[in-house]
């Protein structure tokens, strides 16, 4: 799988549209997988905290992008994410954050769970 690395500025513009999409949780769907259905039963959250969280990503977070291969997907840009949370409340977790946004007006949130690589923030 190869990465694609955007610019500060392309991050800054994608971050942009994240939080503008957000306003209406409507527009934002978290894809029902087995890893994000364990995640989020394992320390109790919902999707309504999922999104509040995308809408917490900063730059410092972005760590890459892929082209999806998947049927369902295939050839769109997948946006990857991470973040450190304290979830349980003693210790900090990586999370890891697949967004793909369709037409600027609609956010997909493939996953939200623990990452399976490590992950590389270039900012």
């Amino acid at each position: 799988m190869s990465y694609i690395q955007k610019t500060k500025n392309e991050v800054e513009k994608l971050l942009k549209i994240i939080k503008s999409i957000i306003k209406n949780p409507d527009n934002v769907a978290i894809e029902p997988t087995d890893k994000n259905f364990y995640f989020q039963s394992f320390y109790g959250i919902d999707e309504d905290f999922i999104i509040e969280q995308i809408g917490e990503l900063e730059i410092s977070n972005y760590s890459h992008c892929i082209e999806a291969k998947d049927k369902t997907f295939y050839g769109e840009e997948l946006w990857i994410f991470g973040q450190r949370l304290q979830l349980d409340g003693s210790k900090y977790i990586e999370i890891y954050i697949k967004l793909l946004i369709e037409h600027k007006s609609s956010l997909l949130c493939l996953s939200y769970h623990f990452p399976d690589d490590n992950l590389y923030y270039p900012y």
